[in-house]
């Protein structure tokens, strides 16, 4: 049997993005910069997981964190059926494979 635990994977301890704003930097660049710190905590989480031979499946990617994603090697690591564009669909994919959460 399969277990689930869901979590959110961001990037606050690394980069706050509107602040960085509010002091005047352009907000796509504070942006990406805030995806860049959520792919490093990713990677971070997937290192630790797989040591432990738990499975990581990620939701709500979006377009550029998708890239970054992709970019990192943590796409080709994982396996992009890993990766979904909604919770929904992440928990939809990891029903029909396992049956249940």
């Amino acid at each position: 049997m399969a277990n689930l635990g869901i979590g959110i994977i961001g990037a606050g301890n690394i980069w706050r993005g509107g602040a960085a704003v509010a002091r005047g930097m352009d907000r796509a660049s504070a942006d990406y910069m805030g995806m860049l710190g959520t792919v490093i905590n990713a990677l971070a989480l997937q290192d630790a997981l797989e040591r432990i031979g738990v499975d990581l499946w990620i939701a709500r990617a979006n377009g550029p964190l998708r890239q970054l994603l992709t970019a990192t090697g943590l796409t080709k690591r994982l396996g992009a059926e890993h990766i979904y564009p909604s919770v929904r669909a992440a928990v939809t994919a990891y029903r029909a494979q396992f049956g249940t959460l």
